[in-house]
């Protein structure tokens, strides 16, 4: 029988070109080789029925060619003693449950009525304009148009973006301040004065001039935001968050400040970070990553760029994530809250629509066997799965 040693982040493009349906005939025989493989060989360490497990999930998911969001994995620690045996047909260094998200089980349908109360749908665009004078527009329901304001900016809502107008010099008075904010559930796009593109996440915010007629282009902002920034050399762009500093030319990079700790991740041109209270200034090359805690930075060469900006190309996608780092963000995208009884502490591997209603997303993460769910109105408990309670 045929054996290849599969990298594996090849062997993720692969599924997922597989189940989008644009692997090619020889992509798709590759992959379906690996079944034969595992179903053929006997892994030391792993038991009869877990792999029997594992074969029917393939078969259901890649042998059915079922077109779904990407597989969920939890890593195991334990299971490393066989990570020789299990290279084999996976190349990787850890082994890996395969659990596919392609194929609905019919015990969804009792766990939609027994523990899944109600169902959450998944959050869309919309945000809180407030404009120089204090007024605020909700930007959820308002038609496409004119916004009307009391300031001399020209600003236009179309298709879910904000577009402000640039101001000629000789028109300018003074500098006034918007704010676009999203709450819970909710995402935005505006395109600022200057050309300068901003998507914000959920639960974030930009404080921004509506023109830029000084020797810089200043914004503030809170919670997580990326920018594609118009080149004006004359006039750098810097973007404030908390006590950091990020200053550009022209440039795509992102800003995630929930928490104290702030990930800046720069993919294309270069930035400069500046901290309060600190001289040096720190430079980014694309695929870099800074991490900064109080007065702590750390520069990270090999960012996981397709995961950091997710959330932008509407994607749940984590590598070794916790459970609690994978429900902070659905909670603030599914606008809920949690409550912790579970002592699950592996690592997950997901990738996953953030257009899928919550119970379709959390019975991916149940399929794990880790963990199990129970919606009850805004609120989704978090316990071991019953084979774990066993």
């Amino acid at each position: 029988m045929l054996q290849i040693v599969m990298d594996k982040h090849f062997f993720y493009a692969l599924l997922n070109k597989y189940l989008d349906g644009t692997a090619t005939a020889e992509e798709r025989k590759l992959l379906e080789s690996y079944h034969d493989i595992l179903a053929d060989k006997d892994i030391p360490g792993l038991s009869q029925a877990d792999r029997n497990r594992i074969i029917a999930q393939i078969e259901s998911a890649v042998m059915g060619r079922i077109r779904t969001p990407a597989p969920v994995i939890p890593l195991r620690r334990r299971w490393a003693r066989i990570a020789v045996a299990a290279s084999l047909f996976l190349g990787i260094s850890t082994a890996s449950y395969f659990l596919f998200s392609g194929h609905k089980q019919q015990s969804e349908t009792k766990l939609a009525t027994t523990r899944f109360k109600n169902d959450i749908e998944p959050g869309h665009s919309g945000a809180v304009l407030t404009l120089g004078n204090g007024a605020q527009v909700k930007l959820d329901s308002l038609a496409n148009g004119i916004i009307p304001t009391e300031e001399k900016t020209r600003v236009e809502k179309f298709n879910g973006t904000l577009a402000y107008e640039s101001v000629p010099a000789d028109k300018q008075q003074q500098i006034i301040y918007n704010t676009v904010s999203t709450p819970k559930g909710r995402d935005y796009e505006l395109k600022l004065a200057d050309g300068t593109r901003v998507w914000l996440d959920a639960m974030s915010s930009i404080r921004f001039p509506t023109s830029f007629p000084g020797k810089e282009r200043m914004v503030e902002i809170t919670g997580q935001a990326y920018f594609e920034v118009a080149h004006n050399a004359r006039q750098p762009f810097r973007v404030k968050a908390a006590n950091q500093t990020i200053e550009v030319l022209g440039t795509h990079f992102n800003v995630n400040a929930y928490t104290p700790e702030i990930k800046t991740t720069l993919l294309e041109g270069a930035v400069k970070l500046t901290v309060t209270n600190m001289s040096e200034k720190y430079s980014l090359k694309p695929g870099e990553q800074a991490l900064l805690n109080g007065d702590n930075i750390h520069i990270s060469t090999d960012a996981d760029t397709t995961e950091v900006v997710a959330w932008k190309n509407n994607r749940f996608r984590f590598s070794g994530a916790t459970i609690q780092d994978i429900l902070t963000q659905v909670s603030r995208w599914y606008d809920m809250d949690i409550v912790y009884k579970s002592t699950v502490h592996d690592v997950f591997v997901a990738n996953i629509s953030r257009d899928v209603a919550l119970s379709r997303l959390l019975n991916l993460l149940e399929m794990t066997k880790e963990v199990q769910f129970t919606i009850d109105g805004k609120t989704v408990t978090v316990e071991d799965s019953k084979e774990k309670q066993q």
